[in-house]
């Protein structure tokens, strides 16, 4: 049957396809053989899944024409695994039911090889890639996101074991982030006001490289034309933006980014913090050295600070969870910083 079947099918694939292309019907690019592959990858799977199917119904899912859908599953009976004498027998191809292929139009995967062997995501691992991919369509293009939904479909139909139903909560991306988008998109600088770790703002202008979300915490990592040096840049800091015209040049983009967010000075302070030692999540943003186990589960950890304004707005971020235990002027400025917090209050 798998024979004889392949001819037949042929032939109706070059029928077809010229009488649509008389139709007047906009004909669908030739496809290549990395094309082929690729679509015979997804295909076999989506067989499996959803057999039998029309062919019109295939066609449209994966974006090819009635007559190359017929020629994929026409040819699709002659793919298999050889055996172990390095032969193809009946058992080691695909089979086809070419009786209703051929009259009435529907694909009916009758067998499949090698699918069992492949390895597939377990529920637990395909709910984690889907929790990963819901919180990147939160902050994508808005035409990107059906994208992101057929990748998280496909992921669900490939997985071992139905994924858990998670729901990821995406952080409301700051109102400079559709201008940054935009800038990225065009390979223009920004210019904006940049409110300080000391609360002094400032213009500048930056070609941006970089966006990296640390927490729920947004950053820019760009040249800063102002500094004339790598800068990073809170984006909640950020005021009253505006995409010039301005191109990013060639030399910025070959810049190497280092992995840390921040760069570390020789006059930074190191600040000795205790917490419990299930807060450490909370504050890897600052990249903290643990060096010691303090009691009741506690730990310590040194933080290089450039402006101890940053350990205050930490201290005042976790209450009750950050303890500064030294430097003496570390301690003094947390304090100072409370007490005016506290004054504006009262």
């Amino acid at each position: 049957m798998t024979t004889s079947g392949t001819p037949s099918t042929t032939a109706r694939s070059t029928s077809t396809g010229a009488a649509e292309s008389k139709t007047g019907r906009e004909k669908t690019p030739a496809l290549g053989a990395s094309d082929r592959v690729t679509l015979y990858l997804a295909l076999v799977p989506y067989l499996l899944q959803n057999s039998p199917v029309s062919v019109a119904e295939a066609a449209s899912r994966f974006h090819v024409s009635p007559a190359d859908m017929r020629d994929l599953v026409g040819k699709l009976s002659n793919l298999g695994i050889p055996g172990s004498e390095g032969y193809y027998l009946p058992n080691d191809l695909f089979e086809i039911n070419f009786d209703l292929f051929e009259d009435n139009d529907i694909i009916d995967l009758l067998s499949a090889v090698g699918i069992v062997a492949t390895p597939k995501f377990s529920g637990t691992e395909a709910a984690t890639l889907v929790a990963g991919l819901q919180f990147i369509s939160g902050i994508v293009a808005a035409e990107e996101r059906a994208s992101v939904a057929t990748l998280i479909e496909k992921i669900g139909l490939g997985a071992s074991a139905k994924p858990s139903s998670i729901f990821v909560a995406t952080p409301e991306p700051p109102a400079c982030f559709d201008l940054l988008r935009t800038a990225f998109s065009q390979n223009r600088q920004v210019r904006f006001h940049y409110q300080n770790a000391r609360g002094a703002a400032e213009m500048r202008s930056v070609s941006p490289l970089r966006l990296d979300l640390v927490g729920d915490t947004w950053y820019l990592r760009g040249w800063c034309h102002l500094r004339d040096a790598l800068r990073t840049f809170r984006l909640d800091r950020i005021d009253e933006m505006v995409v010039t015209d301005r191109q990013i040049s060639p030399e910025d983009h070959a810049l190497t980014l280092p992995e840390a967010l921040f760069d570390v000075r020789e006059t930074d302070l190191a600040v000795v913090v205790r917490l419990a030692e299930e807060a450490l999540p909370l504050i890897a943003e600052y990249h903290p050295d643990v060096h010691s186990a303090a009691s009741g589960g506690q730990v310590l950890a040194t933080i290089l600070f450039a402006h101890l304004t940053n350990l205050s707005r930490l201290v005042a971020r976790y209450p009750g969870i950050v303890q500064v235990i030294e430097p003496p002027e570390a301690i003094r400025a947390v304090a100072e910083y409370a007490r005016e917090a506290r004054a504006r209050y009262v």
